[in-house]
């Protein structure tokens, strides 16, 4: 296995068909529990989401709804990024 993608959260209108959400707390459970394999979160992600996703440690945050939804994608994306960055480097 290469990778885990992972629906974090329990809200999502891009994927209707993930079955459910392990939030945090199986994200956690995820990252203890196989810590050699990339993590990426994934389902019903927004800004506000990214900081407690970050510092659990996973290698990747996959945002579809908060962006395509966006007024204002360009700045969207790039404040996602600068959120994601202020807790993984």
């Amino acid at each position: 296995m290469t990778g885990v993608q992972t629906c974090a959260l329990p809200i999502s209108i891009s994927k209707n068909d993930a079955g459910g959400a392990i939030g945090y707390k199986g994200l956690k459970k995820m990252r203890k529990l196989a810590p050699e394999i990339p993590i990426v979160a994934i389902g019903g992600i927004k800004k506000e989401d990214i900081k407690n996703i970050a510092v659990i440690g996973v290698e990747g945050v996959s945002i579809i709804s908060a962006i395509s939804y966006s007024e204002h994608i360009k700045q969207t994306v790039e404040q996602m990024i600068n959120e994601y960055k202020n807790y993984v480097e």
